[in-house]
């Protein structure tokens, strides 16, 4: 893969469309988590050094049109907060005179268009939408990666009617760090997965059997696999339509000589508030117990598994990690790799609940690399083309 990069580009006096993904946590106009914003400042910079006019383009949440409760202003106060330099707002980029204030505008400037979302044609793919984004600018840069997994203007058709495209500092990054993961990794190599949902999981699974060593299952998703496995598992979440798919991932793994790690034992309860909680072995649930977390000697056992490893993804949380009697899993879980981090392992995070988990947690500093990605990590391992990312190949 053949990624045109902005490293020794001349932008001097050049008009940039910079798709960003800014879409973060907001309560109350208050952002509570701004790392994909600041993750986006070395590029930014680059940029602005170099007197480029650059307009920045992002999503915010899924609004369905427009939606003062997805508004990017908060993200545009942040931003100025942190860069240090007045940034234009646009509201609307398609009414009359915007292009005419923004040719206004010296170099470097910086400028932000509202949620691009609210544009019912951002995911259409509507040519007339792209003809009028194009116009605002000679230069596409994607610092996206959190998005390049969708096909849709801001991500595909923009860079495809621009000739000059590229990628920024921060999507460089991810597409280095994640390729390491599928090229010739330093073994042994163990994937740590968890969560909730086999069906988003699966092929990433199923793909890196090709690459680990041992793969870690946890959290709500093992209850589908150990069901696959006739091991009764109570009240907890399995999806039944998803067994089979289960069963064919045990054969392969046979198969390709990679040892698939499933909990022994399971923080269990009849509620998440903890009503008859206990720890409790796999083969011994009750008709109403729940799975909220693994176990004492799952804990011990995946340790272990973790010990002496060369490369380590973590996707997922070992259990209901948010309320506190759940969390020992993900904690213990986090703690081991932290360990192997110091020990020199390559160790990779990503995802929102696996982000909210290390924070929670105070293990941000405990990582190689942790991704802004979820759904386009998890299809980048998957080894799933991301059109984000191939639009920007050097042809």
């Amino acid at each position: 893969m053949k990624i045109r990069g902005i490293k020794n580009v001349d932008f001097k006096k050049k008009d940039v469309l910079l798709r960003v993904d800014y879409n973060v946590p907001i309560e109350n106009w208050k952002i509570l988590d701004n790392r994909r914003i600041v993750e986006t400042l070395p590029t930014l910079n680059h940029l602005l050094e170099r007197n480029a006019k650059v307009i920045l383009l992002s999503h915010l949440g899924r609004p369905k049109g427009y939606d003062k409760n997805f508004s990017l202003l908060p993200v545009k106060d942040e931003l100025q907060r942190l860069i240090k330099r007045e940034i234009v707002f646009i509201d609307d980029f398609k009414k009359d005179g915007v292009k005419e204030k923004i040719n206004s505008l010296p170099y470097p400037s910086l400028i932000m268009f509202e949620n691009v979302r609210f544009n019912k044609e951002e995911k259409d793919g509507d040519l007339s939408y792209v003809e009028k984004l194009s116009s605002f600018g000679q230069i596409y840069i994607n610092d996206a990666f959190a998005v390049s997994h969708r096909k849709e203007v801001t991500t595909f058709y923009l860079p495809e009617k621009i000739k000059e495209r590229y990628a920024g500092f921060l999507l460089f990054k991810e597409i280095e760090n994640l390729s390491k993961l599928c090229e010739n990794p330093q073994k042994p190599y163990v994937f740590i997965v968890g969560g909730s949902k086999v069906s988003t999981k699966l092929p990433v699974i199923e793909n890196l059997l090709n690459y680990a060593s041992t793969i870690i299952i946890g959290g709500a998703l093992s209850f589908t696999f150990l069901k696959s496995q006739r091991f009764d598992v109570g009240n907890s979440i399995v999806e039944n339509d998803m067994i089979d798919e289960c069963k064919k991932i045990f054969k392969k793994s046979n198969e390709k000589l990679v040892n698939i790690l499933l909990p022994l034992d399971f923080v269990v309860a009849k509620d998440k508030n903890g009503q008859g909680i206990r720890n409790e072995r796999r083969d011994n649930f009750s008709s109403d117990d729940i799975g909220f977390d693994i176990g004492s000697l799952s804990i011990e056992i995946f340790k272990s598994a973790i010990k002496g490893s060369k490369t380590i993804v973590w996707n997922g949380p070992m259990g209901l990690f948010e309320i506190p009697h759940f969390q020992n899993g993900t904690l213990q879980i986090g703690k081991a790799i932290a360990s192997e981090t110091k020990n020199d392992a390559f160790t990779v995070t990503g995802g929102g609940d696996s982000l909210l988990a290390i924070d929670k947690l105070g293990l941000e500093d405990s990582f190689s690399f942790i991704s802004t990605g979820g759904g386009a990590m998890l299809e980048f391992l998957s080894g799933i083309e991301l059109p984000g990312i191939k639009i920007l190949e050097e042809e």
